[in-house]
């Protein structure tokens, strides 16, 4: 089972994050001296930081079906998450509208694929396992568009 000290880990992960991106936001000084160099400064890494500690639960320590659909739920939330904040930065990019002239297309064509993807039955529908193989299959086609997202973000910022 997730243990509370395992899940407290996790929770400071994306806390520190947050907090490191919005104190970096306010005043970069006071984010270097209350937040360690060790922590994510973007909150995006945070998230992808606090997902893959999920993964690892998931996959070296999960025992029991309850560990297993909770990890994978909060795999699901936090790839959600990262989407959004990426989305939010990569439309805030000065250059998004030269750098990412398709992004519209490239976005409704994932979208489809997800919803496609997500509508069809799971391998173990009816069973214990059908909740963690939607979350894990909905996070790992997440993690498409977040590889996308990533590289329209790195492609316009070196635009700049």
């Amino acid at each position: 089972m997730l243990s509370k000290q395992t899940h407290s880990v996790i929770t400071g992960i994306i806390m520190l994050g947050t907090v490191s991106g919005l104190a970096g936001f306010f005043s970069a000084n006071a984010s270097e001296k209350i937040i360690s160099r060790t922590h994510p400064k973007d909150p995006a890494d945070a998230l992808a930081a606090a997902r893959a500690a999920y993964g690892l639960f998931l996959r070296e320590k999960a025992s029991s079906q309850w560990d297993m659909t909770i990890s994978s739920g909060e795999m699901y939330k936090l790839a959600e998450m990262e989407i959004l904040w990426l989305e939010h930065i990569v439309h805030a990019l000065p250059e998004f509208p030269k750098v990412c002239s398709d992004y519209r297309e490239r976005e409704k064509a994932w979208l489809e694929k997800f919803k496609k993807e997500m509508n069809r039955p799971s391998d173990y529908e009816g069973g214990s396992m059908e909740s963690a193989d939607m979350a894990l299959r909905g996070t790992s086609l997440m993690e498409e568009r977040i590889a996308e997202l990533r590289e329209l973000r790195s492609r316009a910022s070196s635009k700049l």
